[in-house]
């Protein structure tokens, strides 16, 4: 987030979820590698998680989050579908990207909201030397809609739509929607270039 790298231990239960502590590494790309990868080691022991390899959540800038109706088929035509709509949804060349896609409603019985998310592969394999180096295990990469959806729907309580998730990071303000009309909703504004308030009606009327 930022320039910050911000690190949380979760333990999941039937019973639901603990949260075990949450640290903050500053400035973790102007510094060495291995010096905040001893930060981060000894965060996790603290916590008991010495053994637990880490979910990256990529920045939204890095990422494109893109979403796509697909009729009901099997996965691999799905993930042959998924291919051929790629070229599409990114700008890079089509040999530099690494994607990934998940069916929002698996019971659809009609065409279901897929969303599909591309990010350079420079950049994905930045970031995992960069863990590497600084001794720090990762299992996957992920992006923020994604642990936010998920989030969500652990709550008790049955939410409301539609519904906005504002993330404010200095000029950049994130958005995470839900609607009737638009399973997930990701984007971003640079508010150096949209007020805040245009913003959220922008997402609004996407949803």
């Amino acid at each position: 987030r930022g320039a910050d790298l911000h690190v949380v231990a979760v333990k999941s239960r039937r019973a639901g979820l603990t949260v075990l502590g949450s640290a903050k590494i500053e400035n973790f790309r102007e510094r060495p590698a291995t010096e905040w990868g001893r930060e981060f080691a000894d965060f996790l022991a603290s916590c008991g998680f010495a053994h637990v390899s880490a979910t990256v959540s990529l920045p939204r800038e890095d990422v494109i989050v893109r979403q796509v109706q697909l009729p009901p088929m099997g996965e691999k035509e799905r993930a042959s579908a998924v291919r051929y709509q790629l070229v599409g949804l990114h700008p890079f060349p089509e040999d530099e990207v690494f994607h990934a896609y998940a069916v929002l409603d698996v019971n659809a019985k009609g065409p279901s909201p897929v969303v599909v998310v591309v990010a350079e592969q420079k950049t994905v394999t930045h970031y995992a030397d960069l863990f590497e180096e600084a001794g720090v295990a990762v299992a996957a990469f992920t992006v923020s809609a994604s642990s936010l959806r998920a989030a969500l729907r652990l709550r008790t309580d049955r939410l409301a739509t539609p519904l906005l998730v504002v993330n404010r990071n200095g000029q950049d303000l994130e958005i995470y929607g839900e609607s009737d009309g638009r399973a997930a909703l990701s984007v971003e504004f640079d508010l150096g270039a949209v007020p805040a308030g245009r913003a959220l009606q922008l997402a609004e009327a996407d949803l």
